[in-house]
């Protein structure tokens, strides 16, 4: 639990189990940056910060960013990411996808709840329960691929964050989304 919100991450023993490598904590201001990705330009962005510590985290140079520059602080990142802060006052969260979509993330507000997953069918598998499957997803599989709508999954719920975007969920659970590139 992080002021208003609450979840957990799933961490793949292959990839390493360091939460400081995934995870950075502000617990003055209030902030958490949850971060799945790389950043190409990292000595350029720790540059940029005038940091004398060459070794930050890449969760910990977006905390820095996003400090230093604000919501559109992902623009200047060079890289494959979804970036995630959730900040304690206001209580708001924030989910940034890289400007290329290389990272995947779909989202859903489903029984006063806030879903992710880097696999939007999956999302929708979890969630379905007795919800048709959207029509459109099925028809696109029979049109021509220059006509087929790729953010289409099976429950019209879940959606894909759009690469270069952000989306804004306040405590509430108020969605919207924004481009940041």
């Amino acid at each position: 639990k992080f002021h208003a919100f609450s979840g957990g991450l799933v961490l793949n023993d292959v990839f390493g189990t360091n939460l400081s490598e995934y995870v950075y904590v502000d617990t003055e201001e209030k902030i958490m940056v949850i971060l799945s990705g790389y950043f190409y330009n990292r000595s350029d962005l720790i540059a940029t910060l005038n940091h004398e510590d060459r070794n930050l985290s890449n969760p910990e140079i977006a905390y820095r960013l996003f400090r230093q520059n604000g919501k559109t602080f992902a623009n200047v990142i060079n890289g494959d990411f979804v970036i995630i802060i959730c900040q304690g006052s206001p209580e708001t969260l924030l989910i940034y996808r890289d400007h290329t979509g290389i990272r995947p993330i779909s989202y859903c507000h489903y029984e006063n709840a806030l879903w992710l997953s880097s696999d939007g069918i999956e999302l929708s598998r979890a969630l379905r329960g007795t919800e048709k499957i959207n029509p459109g997803f099925i028809h696109r599989f029979f049109v021509g691929s220059d006509k087929a709508d790729v953010n289409l999954l099976p429950l019209k719920e879940v959606r894909k964050l759009e690469p270069g975007s952000y989306l804004e969920v306040s405590a509430d659970l108020k969605l919207s989304a924004h481009k940041f590139w």
